[in-house]
């Protein structure tokens, strides 16, 4: 129902969607979100981690589940991989800072913890380094994005990339064969690669 609103109300110029969804009933080009998540998990056990934590983004946005599930997976393929903590968040600054509430009640410590998104990271960063926390000495963590941020926060965050200039290719290159074909849709989803970005605050002093 949504997709015909916005059909009849753009009328014949073709419709791409940025974002994933569930069940697509759109053309879509987007991150490969499970990837990232699944990226940073290994990235946490190559840096000596079995203990994890996580902090989840909205739970009506696909791209949070994505990026949950790929960390997830990684975790239940080990055996010796465990999901100590989680924390239900909205991808903002100030659900990472109230990550950190809970989390500090727990008293857990020497885990790896994956933000959902680098606003979480941030509130979650100051609020533990307000505690007296140490980064990396005390966890670590990473984020999802690579915000601009991340390299003039202390200490600087690690996250995934997410390449918008190909993005934006790869959705101008649809839209044109749409045209080209007088073609409502392909039924293709296209999934652009992301990347990790590692600083120092998984630099492990394991």
């Amino acid at each position: 129902k949504d997709y015909l609103k916005i059909k009849e109300g753009v009328g014949q110029y073709p419709i791409l969607s940025l974002l994933p969804s569930k069940n697509p009933k759109i053309d879509t080009v987007c991150f490969d979100s499970y990837r990232g998540g699944y990226m940073l998990a290994k990235h946490f056990e190559e840096q000596g981690y079995k203990k994890f934590g996580f902090i989840s983004g909205p739970s009506n946005r696909a791209d949070a589940l994505f990026r949950k599930n790929g960390f997830l997976n990684h975790i239940h393929e080990n055996d010796d991989l465990e999901l100590v903590w989680s924390f239900e968040g909205d991808f903002s600054s100030s659900s990472g800072k109230a990550a950190f509430a809970e989390y500090k009640n727990t008293g857990l410590k020497d885990i790896a913890i994956f933000g959902g998104n680098d606003y979480s990271c941030f509130g979650f960063m100051k609020a533990a380094i307000e505690s007296g926390y140490k980064i990396p000495d005390d966890f670590i963590i990473a984020g999802y994005d690579n915000l601009s941020f991340c390299e003039t926060f202390t200490p600087e965050l690690t996250s995934i990339a997410t390449d918008f200039h190909e993005l934006g290719k790869k959705s101008i290159r649809i839209i044109e064969n749409m045209v080209a074909d007088n073609s409502d849709s392909y039924g293709n989803i296209s999934m652009i690669p992301v990347g990790i970005k590692i600083r120092n605050s998984t630099n492990s002093k394991n």
